[in-house]
C-alpha cells in the first residue's frame, strides 16, 4: 500500500473589528505537528523486487561468479535467498544488489 504523510496543524485567528474580515496569526500558531498515514488510492504499491528478478550485484561473492543474482524469495524487509551462477545459494541483503 502507497502512503503519505499528512499534517495536522492548528493556528489561532482574531478578528479585525474595524473590518470584520477575520485574520490568521501563523506567528501565534499551535505548532504541534501530528502525522497521519493516509493511503493514496488507485495507485498500488508495487515490491521494489519479486521473486524469479535478476538483479545486479554490487561485488561478486568470489572472483569466478557472475555479477548478477536470480531472487528466489524474500526473507525480511532487507534480506533475500538468491541464486548466483556459478556460486550457488546465498543470503543477499538489500545494499549488495541493485535493478539492471
Amino acid at each position: 500500500m502507497s502512503c503519505q504523510v499528512g499534517t495536522t496543524r492548528t493556528a489561532k485567528s482574531t478578528v479585525d473589528e474595524g473590518q470584520g474580515t477575520m485574520k490568521l496569526n501563523l506567528k501565534q500558531a499551535d505548532t504541534e505537528i501530528q502525522p497521519q498515514w493516509q493511503p493514496i488510492l488507485g495507485y498500488p504499491c508495487q515490491p521494489e523486487f519479486e521473486p524469479s528478478t535478476w538483479v545486479q550485484l554490487w561485488q561478486q561473492p568470489n572472483p569466478y561468479s557472475h555479477d548478477e543474482a536470480l531472487l528466489l524469495c524474500q526473507l525480511s524487509e532487507d534480506e533475500w535467498v538468491a541464486w548466483i551462477p556459478d556460486h550457488g545459494e546465498t543470503v543477499l541483503y538489500r545494499y549488495q544488489f541493485f535493478r539492471r
